[in-house]
Order: structure tokens, then C-alpha cells, then sequence
């Protein structure tokens, strides 16, 4: 797929104008037979580029005149670009808040588009715990882990939790040490996984959740003695995986397409974990019904902006950090013939008889939108104009 910060790109052919096709009416679900040669840019998500690299590859093979450009640059990036007008798309599991747009009221003008639904996961590296074995996780302990409180995989409150492997965590002499790894570039996971943490107290105070955060430092007291395994920073989930994946007591977060394509097919043997979700319930990132569930309780609570968090959503089988896929665009393009190849290229993207088919989400394992929550996002792309 590419060095994090890629560009594909697809190349155009014969040439239209506006005036040469038939018009392609906003809301409609039928694409048109041709369209306007115009030349899309997209940045943004790691989590989303393999979808919208895919979505390019496959709607420019129907409309060989268009190109579209997509990169992976994280979903800071993403919203910075298409907010200074540097590309028409920003890919980003975070949507626009009512502070960033308080602080920047031009961002009123942004629609928060979703296309799919992903999940990120927790994965370790923990000598003797089989893959076969997850380990369960609170966002308690997540907190005190990634805060320093816990600095070893024998410590008593994870024993508690995982009963089952409490003589392989404490058979270690000596202990194992924990060391955390966070995301350096502003992310859709630290996004999501932020977010989940902040279900705990102590970290909703003093740390708090977004794209990136200011991660804690540990500090020596007489009871508590610090390692040297702070959290340390890795860039992109490539990075995640090439500094964090090798080191013994290792663990990190990452999206479950990224966790599938690198992690999943190198030599290190990295665990994935069960996260306690809002009903007391250990679910597997990997089950199916983990993000369904979640959608099933929240989706019809998806407002017509479609600005909506989905972690630690209700229900005894979903899993707690589930979020969806955005495209942020400007409501005003340049003029028509951008107008015109967006809404149609977003509509693509969304619908599951073009974009958004099973094998096509599976291959990245996106789960579809549902059809409320569809119709919201094809309502948003109708409002693109120029």
C-alpha cells in the first residue's frame, strides 16, 4: 500500500466538459455516463486510505477521463489540508468539534461525511500469553498503564482481570515491563482510543482525548519508582508496528485494517486484546457482532450533521471503540464540474452496489453503514455545490 505520506495516483484520459454530460442531479443514486475530466485530491486517515485508495482505483476505472490523487498523511493532516482548500477531500475518523469550529467559524461551511465504520484495537507483546489468549483490558487500566501507575505485566490489577493467565504473568523473574506506544502524528486512532480512556476519571481531567494529546509523564516518588518505559512516540501505524511490534512487554493501539495488513503477516507474535465496553462486557475486536452491536445502539442517534461518537456505546455485545470513516469537504467548490465529480465520486464511495460492497469493506474490514445513517451522508453530499 505504501510508505506512510504515499500519494497514488490514477491517470485521466479523454477529456469532458460540464456541458458535455448529462447532468447528475444531488441526491440521485444512479451515476452518470460520463463526467466533467477534473483531477480530486485526498489526505488524511491511515485508517482510511486503503478504502479511498481503493475507491479511486475502481471509480476512475469507470471514468477513465477523471483522476484522483489519495495520500496518507494522518487525519490532522487531512482536516488541516481541506480546511485550507489544499485538497477537495480530508480522510479522518474525527469529524470537525464544536471547538475547533468555535475557534475557526469558517469550518460551519464543512460538511463531516460517513463512509464506513472502523475499529481500533489494543495489541501487545507479552512473553508466554498465546495468541490464542486476550487479554482483558478496562479503560482504567488502559489509563494507569499509559500514565505509568502500571509498569509491569505481573501488576495485581491486570492479574485480577485475566485470572486465566495469571500463572504465565507472574512466572517472569524478572518482571516484564510494560512499555507503551502512542501515535506522534495527529490520529484517527489516538481519536478513538482517547476517547475510550477518557471513560475513566482521572484521564478525562487531566489528559482528555483528541486527534493528539499531551501524554503522560512519569514522575519518581518514594512509593513509585519510574522505568524508562514512558510512553514513546511512533509515527503512522507503519511506525507502530516496526518500533513497538519487536519489544518484549510491548503495547499499543492500533486500527484492526492495519493490525490485519502489517502486524498480522510479520514474524512477531502480537496479542490482541478483549476492551471492557459501557455494560461491564469483555468483547474481542475481532467478533462480529462488536461494531454492529455498537451501531445498533447508537446509529439512529446519528444527527443530520452525522457528527457522532460511537465509543462506549451501550449494549452487552459492543465493542467499545467503534467510530466512522469521514470525508470532510467544503459545501462550495470551485465551480460546477468540481462540484459535480465530488458528489458523484462520495456517492460512489458510500453506496454498497458501487463502493461500499461487501468484498470491498471486508478486504479492509470497514463495516457498512446503515441504511439511516446512509441516507444522512448521501443528504450531505446532495449539499455540495459550487
Amino acid at each position: 500500500m505504501g510508505a506512510y505520506g504515499y500519494i497514488a495516483t490514477t491517470t485521466a484520459q479523454p477529456q469532458y466538459t460540464f456541458t458535455d454530460c448529462a447532468p447528475f442531479p444531488p441526491g440521485s443514486r444512479d451515476l452518470p455516463d460520463c463526467l466533467p475530466s477534473i483531477t480530486l485530491s485526498e489526505t488524511g486517515s491511515a485508517l482510511m486510505y486503503p478504502m479511498f485508495q481503493l475507491w479511486a482505483q475502481q471509480f476512475t476505472d469507470k471514468y477513465p477521463n477523471i483522476q484522483i490523487n489519495t495520500a496518507n498523511t494522518g487525519s490532522g493532516q487531512g482536516q488541516a489540508f481541506v480546511a485550507k482548500g489544499l485538497v477537495q477531500i480530508g480522510g479522518s475518523a474525527a469529524y470537525f468539534t464544536n471547538q475547533q469550529i468555535g475557534q475557526n467559524p469558517n469550518l460551519q461551511n464543512f460538511l463531516n461525511i460517513p463512509l464506513a465504520v472502523t475499529d481500533t484495537l489494543v495489541e501487545y507483546d507479552v512473553p508466554g500469553i498465546p495468541q490464542s489468549m486476550h487479554l482483558n483490558f478496562t479503560a482504567t487500566l488502559l489509563a494507569e498503564i499509559y500514565n505509568t501507575t502500571i509498569q509491569y505485566w505481573n501488576d495485581k490489577a491486570i492479574i485480577a482481570l485475566n485470572p486465566g493467565a495469571a500463572s504465565i504473568l507472574s512466572a517472569e523473574n524478572p518482571p516484564v515491563g510494560i512499555w507503551p506506544f502512542y501515535r506522534s502524528d495527529a490520529a484517527a486512532d489516538t481519536w478513538l482510543f482517547t476517547q475510550y480512556l477518557s471513560t475513566d476519571s482521572w484521564w478525562n481531567w487531566t489528559i482528555g482525548y483528541g486527534l493528539s494529546v499531551h501524554w503522560p509523564t512519569c514522575y519518581s516518588t518514594q512509593d513509585h519508582q519510574c522505568l524508562s518505559n514512558i510512553p514513546q512516540s511512533a509515527l503512522g501505524n507503519p511506525g507502530i508496528v516496526i518500533q513497538a511490534a519487536p519489544v518484549k512487554g510491548s503495547i499499543s493501539y492500533v486500527s484492526i485494517e492495519a493490525f490485519d495488513r502489517w502486524v498480522n503477516r510479520t514474524d512477531y507474535p502480537q496479542g490482541i486484546g478483549n476492551l471492557q465496553n459501557q455494560a461491564g462486557k469483555f468483547i474481542d475486536p475481532l467478533s462480529k457482532d462488536g461494531v454492529s452491536s455498537a451501531l445498533d445502539a447508537l446509529s439512529n442517534q446519528t444527527p443530520a450533521d452525522e457528527r457522532l461518537s460511537l465509543v462506549n456505546a451501550p449494549g452487552d455485545k459492543s465493542y467499545p471503540i467503534v467510530g466512522y470513516g469521514y470525508a470532510i469537504v467544503n459545501k462550495a467548490q470551485l465551480n460546477p464540474d468540481f462540484a459535480t465529480v465530488l458528489r458523484a465520486f462520495l456517492t460512489y464511495c458510500a453506496l454498497p452496489n458501487f463502493g461500499s460492497t461487501a468484498d470491498n469493506l471486508a478486504s479492509y474490514r470497514f463495516t457498512a453503514l446503515p441504511d439511516s445513517v446512509l441516507q444522512l451522508s448521501l443528504n450531505q453530499i446532495a449539499q455540495i455545490g459550487p
